[in-house]
């Protein structure tokens, strides 16, 4: 062999891939995300009864943490959330589209409904939507809803039972706070009452809902995906 062939299969060997692996347990993921929303609401509820009881804060400080508001931790934290369960539904459609499921195309419908929830939260669309019609987005949305949940029922019937119980809990969950809660708020805003304790603790009951509901739904559908016959779900993801 001579020299140069020598130099170019060391550098073919010292190209060889590095893996890297990430073991992840969905029960430390769900913890971690639940802390999370904890503290979030925690610092708005602190926040809005600092500002309304003892002393006026900043209103750098009160847009930080105010859930009510866009572009801030609690806003970037509800994307968070809504993109992983966006990436989870990705992965079980693509799972069970490639072992020929026929209900893969339910799962990819469920993926892109997230998406567009992401895009919205970041984006306000609803917030847009309420601005320029008299009736309040919750109630169509209310009813789409429940056309979607209608639709979604055979759907439902053949996954697991303890998983089609978890879905549905988590979606009732979300949709209190989503579209029950948010109309209390819409009439208090209509009252003028944004700017009072109470319709912060209003909007605190709203998105404490919608968090707790995606969590719920984010741990369902690790718990179909690692681990469907058990408590505990840990997967390894390896990359080279």
């Amino acid at each position: 062999m001579s020299q140069r062939q020598r130099r170019r299969a060391k550098g073919r060997r010292s190209r060889t891939p590095v893996r890297y692996e990430l073991n992840l347990a969905s029960s430390a993921l769900v913890r971690a995300l639940s802390i999370a929303a904890v503290i979030l609401l925690a610092a708005h509820a602190a926040v809005a009864l600092i500002h309304y009881r003892v002393e006026a804060l900043p209103p750098l400080l009160r847009q930080l943490f105010d859930v009510d508001l866009e572009n801030n931790l609690p806003t970037w934290f509800n994307e968070f959330l809504l993109l992983v369960a966006c990436a989870l539904l990705w992965i079980q459609s693509q799972s069970r589209r490639a072992a020929g499921d026929r209900w893969a195309g339910y799962w990819t419908v469920l993926c892109v409904g997230f998406l567009l929830m992401a895009i919205d939260e970041v984006a306000g669309v609803h917030e847009t939507i309420n601005s320029v019609i008299v009736m309040t987005w919750a109630i169509p949305a209310a009813i789409m809803a429940v056309g979607i949940g209608i639709a979604f029922i055979p759907f439902l019937l053949q996954l697991p039972a303890d998983t089609a119980l978890r879905f549905i809990v988590a979606g009732a969950v979300y949709l209190t706070g989503a579209v029950g809660i948010e109309i209390i708020g819409n009439d208090m805003v209509a009252d003028r009452l944004r700017d009072t304790l109470g319709y912060k603790m209003a909007t605190l009951a709203e998105e404490s809902l919608e968090m707790l509901g995606l969590i719920l739904f984010i741990h369902a559908l690790l718990g179909l995906l690692l681990n469907p016959g058990g408590d505990e779900a840990t997967a390894t993801l390896r990359v080279d």
